[in-house]
């Protein structure tokens, strides 16, 4: 597993257990409050940030959880190194943020299946931040725990952290003990002073391959769910999908996942939908959809091609081909329900980056307050049927096709 790999090189940017003690106005006298907030802003750096800009791509909180589980589960092979509970659990204890309020890393605490603390894990929440930041293994709170509700934390990279007290509006440095000033609470400090300028994109695509290569049954990933839902189109989970790599390099995800449809409703659903072979039906759906090999096609000119294919190559004339914007899972889940073949465009996604797919089936995961959603799909890339859990950020485009 990469996470092996990935174990290894985050011993340039982890500390584990750092001794930090939460520090807020309380452990000030009244002369250094007054002292400190009296003094001038020329006193301080202080940097305007607007909160609307975001860098990075935000990492979802239940992502970082996957991560976290992925990693630790890996460094649980190693036989030479300390073992956590066999029934181990996360539980979400802080959202960390950086100095324009936007996550920059997430805190999961480390339980047994009594429920005790056994340590804790930090995931990036941002692409410009080390994935894994740091852990530790203990039975005693001694990190970032014991908040006040008027506390909040900042990351701003390396084991650069900041509490801050919010009826003060000032904040300890928990490395050098600094007191920094606060400005409607955003941290007066330039954050390039303490983020380093290291390229994490290796170990991001480390950690993305490993958990889409592990989406071959979102089981593996789930427990404890009230309720699962599971839908396939007949024949989606056994159909003979085709490969990008077997028709040539390029931007051709597109007609791909076009193809892919096309022989699930041929074999499964006894529609005539092949041009004279399957090779001949890729080049048809290549052309009618203007795929280019630099620049690949676009949702309007594959639906476009999907309807020109279906009802003018294969003379069904009445089918009824769309597009639109994805808004839900629910929608796509009951386009699987009622047989309606699809294909999803996803965007930035954090494996595929910007991708065609063709979808066959679902499996829906429900829990007390929230539930996870994994979609089944032919990526084109790999053999066999692979899973991504829905994210609305990332699903873009659908075409539907109501044979």
């Amino acid at each position: 597993m990469k996470f092996k790999k990935l174990i290894t090189s985050l011993l340039i940017v982890t500390s584990t257990f750092v001794n930090v003690v939460s520090i807020s106005a309380q452990n000030l006298t009244e002369a250094q409050i007054n002292d400190f907030v009296s003094k001038k802003s020329t006193d301080y750096k202080t940097e305007t940030v607007d909160s609307n800009v975001i860098n990075d791509k935000i990492i979802e909180e239940d992502f970082a959880l996957k991560i976290a589980y992925n990693f630790l589960d890996s460094r649980n092979y190693n036989s030479y190194i300390e073992k956590l509970p066999s029934n181990y659990r996360l539980i979400k204890d802080l959202t960390l943020y950086e100095s324009s309020n936007i996550p920059s890393a997430y805190k999961f605490n480390i339980v047994d299946e009594k429920d005790d603390y056994n340590g804790y894990i930090i995931i990036g929440a941002q692409e410009s931040y080390a994935p894994i930041i740091e852990y530790g293994f203990s039975d005693t709170k001694n990190f970032l725990n014991n908040l006040n509700t008027y506390e909040k934390v900042y990351y701003v990279g390396g084991i650069n952290y900041f509490i801050v007290d919010t009826r003060y509006n000032i904040a300890r440095n928990v490395n050098d003990d600094k007191i920094l000033k606060i400005d409607q609470l955003n941290l007066d400090f330039d954050q390039n002073e303490y983020n380093s300028s290291f390229d994490y994109s290796v170990m991001w695509n480390e950690v993305y391959d490993d958990i889409n290569r592990n989406i071959e049954n979102p089981g593996d990933v789930e427990s404890g769910y009230n309720k699962l839902s599971i839908a396939t189109l007949r024949g989606g989970s056994s159909a003979d999908y085709k490969l990008m790599s077997e028709f040539g390099n390029g931007g051709i995800c597109g007609p791909i996942a076009a193809l892919n449809m096309m022989i699930l409703g041929n074999d499964y659903y006894d529609l005539n939908l092949k041009y004279i072979n399957w090779t001949n039906t890729y080049n048809k759906l290549f052309d009618l959809s203007n795929c280019d090999l630099n620049i690949g096609t676009f949702t309007k000119d594959l639906k476009n091609g999907i309807d020109d294919y279906i009802n003018n190559v294969c003379g069904y004339n009445s089918v009824y081909v769309a597009s639109n914007s994805i808004n839900s899972a629910d929608e796509l889940m009951q386009n699987i329900n009622n047989s309606i073949f699809q294909i999803i465009l996803l965007e930035n996604h954090y494996y595929y980056n910007n991708h065609f797919v063709f979808v066959f089936g679902y499996e829906k995961y429900e829990y007390d307050n929230y539930s996870n959603t994994y979609f089944a799909i032919a990526d084109g890339r790999n053999s066999g049927r692979r899973y991504i859990p829905y994210n609305n950020s990332e699903f873009l485009d659908v075409i539907t096709v109501d044979f």
